[in-house]
């Protein structure tokens, strides 16, 4: 095969490659819907631990648990569907010095938003000792 020959048929095997989209290494976004440049991180005084099942991480369009850790000081995100025995997490629940909630949205969950200080204070428990 000459020169010119090689070049031709390179060409055609790469027109047929499949053509992938470039996505931001922080959000994982394809560049036309990036959000990073939104993403306004603030402390809200407390350690958020987020774990997503291994689908939102291949999922490109709900996000959510990555944008809440961009968002979130102090966050981190554990992947798994069955947590037990994960040691990150078990780590962060058997520490004495936490008081660990679990957030999600369910029938019997309490809105905070509309709450005074005091009365999502109320929600925690009396620290002994």
């Amino acid at each position: 095969m000459n020169v010119e020959a090689y070049r031709r048929r390179r060409l055609e095997v790469q027109s047929l490659e499949p053509v992938y989209r470039k996505l931001c290494e922080t959000c994982r976004q394809p560049d036309f819907s990036c959000f990073c440049e939104w993403i306004k991180p603030f402390d809200p005084g407390i350690d958020f631990i987020i774990l997503t099942h291994p689908i939102e991480q291949k999922r490109r369009r709900i996000v959510t648990g990555r944008m809440s850790h961009l968002s979130l000081i102090n966050s981190q995100i554990i992947v798994g569907h069955n947590y037990t025995g994960n040691r990150a997490l078990d780590r962060v629940i058997e520490d004495q010095d936490r008081h660990c909630m679990m957030l999600y949205p369910g029938r019997l969950s309490q809105n905070l938003t509309p709450m005074t200080r005091a009365e999502r204070w109320a929600l925690l428990p009396e620290k002994s000792g």
